[in-house]
């Protein structure tokens, strides 16, 4: 990540497969980066990627673990709906839940969209802000788009990650939050802000702000370090107030959950 400005000769030589840029993206981001900038892919990373994490998901949903989170959710749904709505009330959540079941291929197909159509909003996001920031008007959205879609594989290995835990845990498993993967030791009180903070201290966030700002360094030609910046601020910011609002609903005696 020291060297920002790209090789034009070396990436016209270089020919990546589907496959090769899977791989590159992790062990050799720069010169991938290098050719994306010059030769955009953008969509059969993306399908790739979602089709994937749309399967483990189908895999985790349909197993043990899976049915017992969304039984476990449902019963906590009617009981906040008995002690809370009226006989005619409570008559229309069991109807909603029974209309829109909990299915591993929903929350498959949920998550697969999730990962297509997440990369496709942040490219349009850093495309506007770090090309008004920059002042570099030649630099399109595809190129920018080529970028967040291969670092898209470092999500994918999050998920899968995740899945696998679950699996072998017997519980749903949700962040790679540090003190999630290492709960044995003492960590800050829940609900605190030391505890937020800490939610955010996530090696595979951290990962994907350092092989997205490399990227977008190598397609804008400058330094990598203020995209680190500017991501990390907007990723912290992001994350802070997801934690204070499932805080502030956990608090609050929680929603309707997965069923309606």
């Amino acid at each position: 990540m020291t060297d920002p400005s790209p090789s034009p000769e070396a990436s016209a030589s270089a020919t990546y497969s589907l496959g090769a840029r899977f791989r590159d993206v992790i062990w050799a981001p720069a010169a991938l980066f290098d050719w994306l900038a010059q030769t955009p892919r953008w969509l059969d990373v993306l399908v790739v990627v979602s089709l994937i994490t749309g399967a483990s998901a189908w895999l985790l949903w349909n197993s043990d673990v899976g049915r017992s989170v969304v039984a476990n959710e449902q019963t906590k749904v009617m009981a906040i709906a008995k002690a809370r709505l009226t006989e005619a009330q409570l008559q229309q959540v069991v109807e909603q839940m029974a209309q829109n079941p909990v299915t591993p291929a929903r929350m498959a197909m949920r998550m697969a969209a999730s990962m297509f159509m997440g990369p496709l909003v942040m490219a349009l996001v850093c495309h506007v802000v770090f090309g008004w920031l920059l002042l570099a008007p030649t630099i399109r959205y595809v190129q920018v788009l080529s970028v967040i879609s291969h670092a898209s594989c470092i999500g994918l290995l999050q998920q899968l990650f995740l899945h696998a835990l679950s699996r072998t845990s017997g519980s749903l498993s949700t962040s790679t939050s540090v003190p999630h993967l290492l709960p044995f030791l003492a960590w800050p009180s829940e609900g605190s802000l030391a505890a937020a903070g800490l939610q955010l201290l996530d090696p595979f966030s951290l990962w994907w702000v350092g092989i997205v700002s490399l990227g977008l360094a190598r397609v804008y030609r400058a330094s990598w370090w203020p995209f680190g910046v500017v991501l990390t601020l907007a990723l912290a910011l992001f994350g802070l107030l997801h934690v204070l609002m499932e805080g502030a609903r956990g608090s609050g005696g929680g929603g309707h959950g997965f069923g309606t």
